[in-house]
């Protein structure tokens, strides 16, 4: 896409939220892409690899090796897919308005506000511009919601909380280089 059209397209930067928004909604998520389409667009913008001039065989090696680094597991699918369970089958049975589905969202984010992947699922379905038009229409006023967007900020800000996965993913990796794993037995 981006040999094609270069970055100045919306997939990019809408596919992380659309990706997410599958493992939250869609009845049998398949894979959950969001921090692979976010390291591609930051390897792009940061001029490391300049994507659109690979071969096609350096093209297919690249997007190989950031699948396998960056996608998250069928089991970390399942953890996200789980946490938003409640949202899902009451979507299905009582056919909900907008706002009562961005208030069931916002209040499994919280409940799983110590999960980065959970978390950062709910996060980047919120941050899609249609669901801020909804959440500034019609829950600006709504006291109990905005409550929540405040304890959501405030744990953003004290965790130190990324909505980049791909940059989570990096830091993470960083950290454990720093600090390895000791060998062996008990001393």
């Amino acid at each position: 896409h981006i040999q094609r059209f270069g970055l100045d397209t919306d997939l990019l930067s809408h596919a992380p939220a659309m990706a997410a928004e599958a493992a939250l909604f869609e009845p049998f998520p398949l894979h959950y892409t969001t921090a692979v389409f976010q390291k591609i667009t930051r390897i792009q913008k940061e001029g490391k690899i300049d994507i659109e001039k690979l071969s096609l065989p350096d093209t297919a090696a690249l997007a190989g090796k950031i699948a396998v680094d960056y996608a998250l597991s069928d089991v970390t699918l399942g953890k996200i897919h789980a946490a938003y369970a409640r949202v899902r089958a009451a979507e299905r049975e009582e056919r909900p308005d907008w706002a009562w589905t961005i208030r069931a969202v916002a209040a499994a984010m919280l409940a799983h506000r110590h999960d980065d992947d959970i978390y950062r699922a709910g996060k980047l379905y919120l941050e899609r511009p249609e669901i801020k038009r909804i959440i500034e229409t019609k829950l600006g006023t709504d006291g109990k919601f905005q409550r929540a967007l405040a304890a959501m900020a405030k744990h953003e800000k004290d965790s130190g909380f990324i909505i980049d996965a791909s940059v989570a993913i990096d830091k993470k990796r960083a950290a454990a280089k720093k600090s390895p794993k000791p060998k062996g037995g008990a001393p």
